[in-house]
């Protein structure tokens, strides 16, 4: 099968293994990444409830993030940084629950 998406172009490689699986129902689709910036010699993390497999499409390449926040190598996440990304579209008692353990 040739594998044909926005990053490989019409003339995408070809591949012969296939994984299946069970498909689920999916209720809402997030983005969360992780980069490197240089002027900021530190990583952002960025995270977006407008997430899914066109995440770039989103805003029109514009930053599309709900969510951006710096990380000092020497502290990781910290907890307030983790609840302002748990923020970008997730429930209530998602966002309790998770900045709470």
């Amino acid at each position: 099968m040739k594998l044909v998406t926005h990053q490989t172009g019409p003339e995408g490689p070809y591949r012969s293994p296939l994984l299946i699986e069970e498909t689920l129902p999916i209720e809402k689709e997030l983005y969360l990444g992780i980069v490197s910036i240089r002027t900021e010699a530190r990583p952002v993390f960025m995270a977006s409830g407008a997430g899914g497999m066109e995440i770039e499409q989103v805003g029109g390449g514009e930053s599309c993030c709900n969510s951006e926040e710096y990380i000092d190598p020497g502290l990781g996440l910290e907890a307030f940084q983790r609840a302002s990304l748990l923020r970008a579209g997730l429930k209530a008692q998602q966002i309790n629950s998770e900045c709470n353990s």
